[in-house]
């Protein structure tokens, strides 16, 4: 080997005594402080891991604090931060066999607690809920949006507005406050909350029968005049109150006598009309009175009068008042068939015409009179009149009345003992009337004209 020297020198040995120069100079005699160098703030240390400056470590440290906690802590700009590729044997707490892995499916069906009501955003089957949204029920194919089981077919649904009522839009429907009215003729009706029944309004002798109004007169008719509305009534009593004149009783026809009671007039005229004969228009022992203060007249026509209690007459007609009225009868039959009954009985003051009448009586007078002052009249015209029974029946029998007249124009008068009776009065006979029995006469009363007996011989009175 080829050797140098430096300034003439062995190269080697020049080496040598350098080295040792250099040893001389970095050991010095005194120790030197670590912190007093210069240059500490250089990385000169790079096997160590750098506060500021990355390194990779590549010797497997153990994390060990002193005492249980964290192994090491995070700073704000490190937290949350993702470190990449670090597999940590615990999340939160949670062991990784506590997850499942992100590319792994679980089948709904196998999870746990699938009866709980864990989705409270959905309608239960079985729990109750409040659903907010407004959900379009539309199926597939036209049909019912959802269907009702047993128990819910029927129950209200409580504020539930429907467009349509069984295929109906509510205005096909009349709501329950609408009413139905009654009108002229019509009773009843009333608003739809129930059933209503509008009935027929018939007036008096007007019934229903057969679906259809029909006339069916089974009670007297009173019109009491004026505007007075026409009234029905069983019996004659209280039937009438006569307000004006031309006040009018209406009798129907009956299978047997109606009831004849009291009617009245106060002061008034009135008519009392049987509407299909007398012998179909029949009233059993009616009193009719009349209390007139003036010229009032009464008029009876077509009516059959009937008496079947003793000792009350077919028919009664009186005068309550001071001014006798005047008594108009056409086409009457009066009968009676009671013990001690009489046909007739007129009460004085008053005025009687009988146009065509038939009388009987089975067991008292035929036509008797009773009180007085005038005007006291009967005439008689074309009237049958027949008193039977025992002797002591009488036809005609003019009560004790000097003023009183009765006038007998034709037609007949039978009795049991005496045909004519006249107490204190006059009987007076025209048209040859059949008297059978003759006349008595009492108290200065006087029976006068012709007659004829009961051979039909014609006899002067």
């Amino acid at each position: 080997m080829r050797r140098r020297s430096l300034g003439g020198r062995n190269a080697e040995l020049d080496a040598i005594r350098l080295r040792v120069l250099l040893n001389q100079v970095a050991q010095p005699q005194t120790p030197v402080d670590h912190g007093s160098l210069q240059g500490l703030g250089d990385d000169d240390h790079t096997q160590y891991v750098h506060v500021s400056v990355a390194r990779t470590v590549s010797a497997q440290h153990t994390f060990n604090p002193s005492a249980a906690g964290a192994p090491f802590l995070l700073g704000a700009n490190a937290q949350g931060q993702l470190v990449a590729g670090f597999n940590a044997d615990q999340l939160d707490g949670y062991e990784g066999a506590d997850f499942a892995l992100a590319g792994h499916n679980h089948d709904h069906g196998g999870l746990q607690g699938l009866g709980d009501d864990d989705h409270t955003q959905y309608v239960h089957v079985s729990v109750g809920r409040t659903i907010s949204a407004q959900h379009t029920f539309n199926p597939s194919a036209a049909g019912a949006p959802f269907l009702l089981g047993a128990n819910a077919q029927g129950q209200l649904v409580a504020g539930f507005n429907a467009d349509q009522l069984d295929g109906y839009e509510g205005a096909d429907f009349a709501l329950v406050s609408r009413q139905i009215i009654a009108g002229a003729g019509l009773s009843g009706g009333g608003d739809l909350s129930a059933d209503r029944t509008l009935a027929v309004q018939v007036g008096p002798w007007m019934g229903i029968a057969n679906d259809r109004v029909q006339w069916e007169p089974s009670q007297f008719l009173a019109v009491p005049g004026g505007s007075g509305r026409p009234e029905t009534a069983s019996s004659l009593a209280g039937a009438i109150s006569i307000v004006q004149d031309g006040g009018v009783v209406l009798v129907p026809p009956s299978t047997s006598p109606l009831q004849g009671g009291v009617a009245s007039g106060i002061d008034k005229s009135f008519s009392i009309i049987g509407i299909g004969g007398p012998l179909a228009c029949r009233v059993d022992r009616p009193s009719i009175e009349i209390n007139s203060a003036s010229a009032r007249q009464v008029a009876i026509v077509g009516v059959g009068f009937e008496g079947s209690g003793a000792n009350t007459p077919a028919l009664s007609l009186k005068n309550t008042g001071t001014y006798g009225p005047e008594w108009r009868l056409w086409n009457c039959y009066i009968h009676s068939t009671a013990t001690g009954a009489g046909g007739i009985e007129i009460t004085f003051p008053g005025t009687a015409i009988l146009y065509g009448c038939e009388i009987y009586a089975a067991d008292g007078n035929g036509l008797a009179t009773i009180g007085s002052g005038a005007p006291s009249m009967i005439h008689l015209y074309g009237c049958r009149i027949r008193a039977t029974g025992s002797s002591s029946i009488i036809g005609i029998a003019l009560g004790y009345n000097t003023g009183a007249e009765i006038r007998v124009f034709g037609g007949s008068v039978e009795g049991g003992s005496y045909s004519l009776q006249a107490d204190g009065g006059t009987i007076s006979l025209s048209g040859i009337p059949y008297c059978p029995q003759g006349f008595q006469e009492l108290n200065g009363g006087n029976v006068r004209g012709r007659y004829l007996d009961s051979l039909w011989n014609e006899q002067v009175a």
